[in-house]
């Protein structure tokens, strides 16, 4: 399937052709990233997005974009990474800042953008600022009253209930969401997202959407 913004996953960051770069750390990340630039509007041919297959893959990433060329001459401009909290939203923020730092790049708070040497870094962690959880929470967020999300929680609270340990809640509402939503069956939220089952326009991406637009804005 033909993406607009995403690119080549995890492969030397030396081949850059747009002048904004999103970087995240999974597939199902990128795919929503493409999936609400679409919404938005915005101009394939100026933004790209790559993941690199994991949240250890990026620390080489980041040191290798820092490196190359297109960032060196300043034909790529804007770098944007975009994590999951997981456990702790400081411990992220402060491992990804000192990611950045190590690859010689600015290193921002989490939802905030700094400039250096014309070139424009962000940084922003899911599901929101000072929140833990993963892309799967904010998703759960917008979708909180429709009966398929209902049903959802209901059967994973069920198991719960009966002793089964479960991991990765939200990721696994998001599953049950998705398999019994109109649409080809996907294997997680970056596909289901391609079927148009996420409420873009929901007041529970007002914080990300306003981050993009301060990102996007760089001069």
């Amino acid at each position: 399937m033909a993406y607009k913004y995403i690119t080549l996953p995890n492969i030397s960051p030396h081949s850059f052709s747009r002048e904004v770069l999103f970087v995240t750390e999974g597939q199902d990340d990128a795919l929503f990233l493409e999936a609400l630039l679409e919404a938005r509007k915005e101009d394939v041919g100026r933004i790209e997005v790559r993941y690199t297959d994991g949240i250890g893959g990026i620390s080489g990433f980041l040191s290798g974009i820092a490196k190359s060329p297109a960032f060196t001459q300043h034909r790529l401009r804007a770098i944007c990474v975009i994590v999951d909290a997981d456990d702790s939203f400081q411990e992220t923020e402060k491992r990804f800042q000192k990611e950045l730092h190590t690859a010689n790049l600015p290193s921002p708070n989490a939802g905030a953008v700094v400039a250096r040497d014309r070139h424009w870094i962000g940084l922003y962690i899911f599901p929101r600022t000072g929140s833990i959880g993963m892309l799967e929470d904010l998703v759960l967020d917008s979708i909180r009253t429709d009966p398929r999300a209902e049903l959802a929680n209901n059967v994973l609270q069920k198991r719960i209930e009966e002793g089964i340990p479960l991991d990765l809640v939200s990721k696994r509402a998001v599953q049950i969401f998705l398999a019994i939503s109109e649409g080809q069956i996907c294997r997680g939220l970056g596909r289901g997202i391609r079927n148009g089952t996420i409420p873009f326009d929901h007041n529970t991406f007002e914080e990300l959407n306003t981050f993009l637009d301060d990102f996007l804005a760089y001069r």
